[in-house]
């Protein structure tokens, strides 16, 4: 879930994007504009870029986050994940956000194996979370 303040920003964002983009429209057709158009495309481009990294840091970076401390909690100290769990709770902080997503996957696999192993193992440590 996009926290409301973020959603708000986001949604500046995609207007103000929105707003460059209607005025290169208006003036695509006047050859004179071409270098003010390129402008206007790189300026649209590095806005969304922008949107695109806080999204990832305020959605999925926080997802990462309670996974992997969900799992750090509850691993009995014999699940099998724990030099996983250990590494990804290490370097957490200095992940690049282009990579965010594809660690909270692996996240998200560590907290499924340790629920598949909590189970088998009928322990009764509460997991909680998605």
């Amino acid at each position: 879930m996009i926290p409301p303040d973020l959603t708000r920003e986001v949604k500046i964002s995609l207007k103000t994007a929105m707003g460059q983009l209607g005025y290169i429209l208006g003036q695509i057709d006047d050859e004179g504009q071409a270098e003010n158009i390129l402008l206007q495309l790189k300026a649209v481009k590095a806005l969304l870029d922008k949107t695109t990294l806080e999204l990832l840091d305020g959605t999925y970076r926080k997802a990462m986050a309670e996974k992997i401390a969900l799992a750090h909690q509850n691993c009995p100290g014999d699940c099998g994940n724990e030099a996983a769990i250990e590494r990804l709770r290490r370097l957490f902080s200095d992940i690049p956000l282009e990579e965010v997503p594809e660690r909270l996957k692996e996240a998200e696999a560590l907290y499924e194996r340790l629920k598949k192993y909590l189970s088998k193992k009928n322990l009764d440590t509460p997991l909680s979370g998605k």
